[in-house]
């Protein structure tokens, strides 16, 4: 069978203590970046390219703990190309560190809770709703609102938030120079293409300040 024909009928998975060591030897070529084992269950039905998906899966890294993703909805494979339609996604919750996969230097750690609900292609274009909660030292962040990425000719986004509310001490992490404490709440808007991003927003402090931003951001440089 190709993998187009691929199907799965009615299936039912339950694991429990699987090692990511055996998932390399059961699938030639694999190398997992992160140590740990998996459990929960998955119920399958479709074929790889469109496949109904109900699953609650948890990882325990050997390092960082452990990490819980429910998710329903419908997904795809095939040519180097992930698609989802209608696919809530329930973090319960996630570790940062396993960002640092992709991100190496990302100066933010803690855990993120919260529920996505994703649609699109990561080749093409890829929508989501989403509330989220990060809480990393103490630190707590809960954004909330809409994002579109677009991947064809270059990766371009429209994000539009609601900060409920955004820890500065967490923003801070990113330019520690800039000294940002305590926390701020209100809408921010980011538009544009990594190299040239259109950032605003209009924050509330907590003591009745307010925090304007208008700028433009190379954060791909």
């Amino acid at each position: 069978l190709t993998e187009a024909e691929a199907r799965f009928h009615d299936t039912h998975l339950t694991f429990a203590s699987f090692d990511t060591r055996l998932v390399e030897q059961l699938v030639p070529g694999l190398d997992i970046p992160r140590r740990g084992t998996l459990g929960g269950r998955a119920s399958l039905s479709g074929t790889t390219s469109e496949m109904a998906v109900d699953g609650d899966v948890a990882f325990d890294d050997a390092v960082n703990g452990r990490s819980r993703v429910v998710a329903r909805g419908v997904v795809g494979f095939g040519g180097g190309d992930v698609r989802a339609r209608d696919l809530r996604v329930r973090l319960a919750p996630v570790q940062v560190d396993l960002a640092r996969i992709a991100m190496p230097d990302l100066p933010v750690r803690g855990v993120v809770t919260g529920t996505a609900t994703l649609n699109g292609s990561t080749t093409t274009r890829l929508t989501a709703v989403a509330d989220l909660e990060h809480i990393d030292r103490g630190a707590r962040s809960h954004l909330a609102g809409r994002g579109v990425v677009t991947m064809r000719g270059g990766t371009w986004m429209d994000i539009d938030l609601q900060a409920r509310p955004l820890s500065l001490v967490t923003v801070g992490r990113f330019a520690p120079g800039l000294g940002l404490r305590g926390s701020a709440a209100g809408p921010i808007r980011a538009r544009g293409s990594l190299n040239d991003l259109a950032v605003n927003s209009d924050l509330r402090l907590p003591d009745g300040g307010a925090l304007r931003l208008a700028a433009r951001l190379d954060v791909q440089g």
